[in-house]
This record gives structure tokens, C-alpha cells and sequence, in this order.
């Protein structure tokens, strides 16, 4: 990553857990078109994996794993999901 993503996502993590009285996270939506922005600009300046390197399809069986066992049923419903997901062998 560049020096310039890695800043973004410490001030980025810095308005999620700052300690103000009012709340500065963005809705689901914006969220959403923050995250396709910065996905368009790594996929633009860095070299991306192919979804069928070994080390992504790793990473997302970590992932899918993390969310299988910590996000509630509830919550994984409310909230748009990975699309990729699903389209990978997990085992």
C-alpha cells in the first residue's frame, strides 16, 4: 500500500473512535461509496490479486469465518455483504 492509503485509513479509524459527543460515523450508503471509492483508487495505483490466487481466497475464507462466527444472524441480514463471497470455494 502506499503511504498515502495507509494515512487515509488511520484518519479514517481516527473519526470512528474518537471520543466527541456527537457522531461522526457515516450512514450504511455512504460507507458503502466511501468503501467502492477507495476500492476503485487501490485497483487504479496498486497491483490487485486475482480472485483465484491462493492468498485471496484465503484471506476471504478468514474473513467469511470471522463473520460466520462474531456478526449475528440479525445483523448480517440488515447489512450488504461481500459479493465475492460467495463465489469462492471456502472449505
Amino acid at each position: 500500500m502506499t503511504m498515502r492509503i495507509v494515512c487515509s485509513l488511520i484518519v479514517t479509524a481516527g473519526l470512528f473512535t474518537s471520543g466527541h459527543a456527537f457522531d461522526l460515523r457515516p450512514s450504511v450508503a455512504d460507507q458503502l461509496k466511501i468503501g467502492k471509492e477507495a476500492s476503485a483508487q487501490i485497483k487504479k495505483e496498486e497491483k490487485v490479486l486475482p480472485d483465484t490466487d491462493p492468498r485471496v481466497i484465503w484471506m476471504r475464507k478468514i474473513g467469511k469465518e470471522y463473520v460466520d462466527k462474531y456478526i449475528p444472524a440479525a445483523e448480517k441480514k440488515k447489512r450488504p455483504t461481500c459479493p465475492n463471497l460467495g463465489k469462492q470455494n471456502l472449505k
